[in-house]
């Protein structure tokens, strides 16, 4: 009789192939063959599993859910990375390192972070946040008359060259 015993560790989702069946849960597996010539042979396998963090992006203190639309062009967006496990490490997609990271977007762009375990290095899959920008409004204000008496009246309309879309309050 042959025994031989074997430990692995794997981060999930993954998994670790053992006599052609794929284990991610953390246990103990034990198989037993028999050789040609009628000996025993086993193998016990001790797993450990350790879980994958998941990553958020949080944008003013609020989680986002991958899309933020109508930002406003040259602004400053902050944006923050959480995960599910405390204490993780996290990249963005420009190799960035800290949890927060402020960007000024001009046009529609994709940010990316992943968030790593700080014990074991599982990663997280990557989660996305999609930003959509609206131009900075440039406004004008057209005068109907230029001088007026007093007790006439005057029409005043703003214009926006970029289209914006955007509601004006007097």
């Amino acid at each position: 009789d042959y025994n031989l015993t074997a430990t692995y560790e794997l981060c999930q989702p993954n998994s670790y192939e053992f006599y052609g069946e794929n284990l991610t849960a953390t246990g103990v597996y034990t198989r037993t063959v028999q050789t040609i010539y009628g000996a025993d042979s086993t193998t016990t396998l001790t797993l450990q599993a350790h879980p994958a963090p998941t990553a958020y992006i949080y944008v003013n203190g609020q989680r986002t859910n991958g899309a933020i639309d109508a930002f406003c062009d040259n602004a400053d967006l902050v944006m923050t990375a959480r995960s599910t496990i405390e204490g993780s490490t996290y990249k963005w997609d420009d190799n960035s390192t800290a949890a927060v990271r402020t960007v000024n977007p001009h046009e529609n762009a994709n940010y990316t972070v992943t968030a790593y375990d700080p014990v074991y290095g599982c990663a997280s899959n990557p989660v996305d946040l999609a930003v959509t920008t609206t131009p900075v409004p440039v406004l004008s204000i057209e005068v109907s008359q230029d001088a007026i008496c007093a007790g006439a009246s005057s029409t005043l309309t703003v214009n926006d060259a970029n289209n914006t879309g955007c509601t004006y309050q007097w």
